[in-house]
């Protein structure tokens, strides 16, 4: 589920692979963050925070009134399984 949610939410300024480099991420200043990096200095309930709330000054936008909490929970986790290390 998160990995969907993730496209249709996500995808377009983090980019696929969540490195930041979506199709609207070139206008975006400071640019979107490389989640490869991001995630992995984060506790889940910090990121739960920033998608629920976004980033102020950037344009990471809050999520809390598109996305119900499971739905938050399931991008989490799909967060985590995109950037584990191999």
């Amino acid at each position: 589920m998160g990995e969907g949610i993730f496209a249709e939410n996500c995808q377009t300024c983090h980019g696929p692979e969540g490195l930041g480099d979506g199709p609207a991420a070139a206008g975006l200043t400071p640019p979107p963050a490389n989640l490869a990096e991001h995630v992995l200095l984060h506790s889940d309930k910090e990121l739960f925070n920033v998608v629920s709330v976004g980033v102020p000054e950037t344009a990471m936008p809050p999520f809390g009134h598109l996305l119900n909490e499971e739905d938050r929970w399931h991008l989490i986790n799909y967060l985590r399984v995109l950037t584990a290390e191999e």
